[in-house]
C-alpha cells in the first residue's frame, strides 16, 4: 500500500508521497508543483514513515511553511466564507474535523483580510 501525507500530516505546506518498492521498504518523496520535479527524500520502513515525514519536514523546510490552525466561529456560513475567501485568494488550506489550517508566513494577511471579508457578503 502506498501513502500521502498530507499538510495536516506534515505539518507543513508540504505533500509527500510513499511508495512501496520491489523489495518491500518505501521510497518518500516529496510532490513539487509545476514548475520543480519531485524530489526523493528517503527510503523507510512503513512502522516508522510517518514520524520520519514529520521530522523530514521539520529539519529541512522552512518555518514559513509550517502549518497554523486558523481559529473562526465555525457555524456553516462563517465556514463557506472562510473556505470561499481562501480560494479567492488561491492560498493553499487544508480543513480537518472544520479547522482549517493554512501556511505560516500566510496567517497575518489571512486575518488582517478575512475580517474584512467576513463583514461583507462576498461569499
Amino acid at each position: 500500500m502506498d501513502y500521502c501525507f498530507m499538510r495536516t500530516d506534515t505539518g507543513y505546506d508540504a505533500i509527500i508521497l510513499a511508495m512501496k518498492n520491489e523489495s518491500g521498504r518505501y521510497s518518500v518523496f516529496l510532490l513539487a508543483d509545476k514548475k520543480q520535479p519531485e524530489l526523493w527524500l528517503f527510503e523507510g520502513e512503513e512502522a516508522t514513515l510517518k514520524m520520519r515525514v514529520r521530522q523530514w519536514c521539520k529539519t529541512n523546510l522552512p518555518d514559513e511553511l509550517k502549518m497554523m490552525k486558523l481559529n473562526v466561529k465555525m457555524n456553516r456560513t462563517a465556514y463557506m466564507k472562510v473556505k470561499a475567501f481562501l480560494q479567492k485568494e488561491k492560498l493553499p488550506y487544508e480543513v480537518k474535523k472544520k479547522d482549517f489550517y493554512v501556511r505560516n508566513k500566510d496567517i497575518t494577511f489571512i486575518k488582517e483580510r478575512m475580517s474584512r471579508f467576513m463583514e461583507n457578503d462576498e461569499a
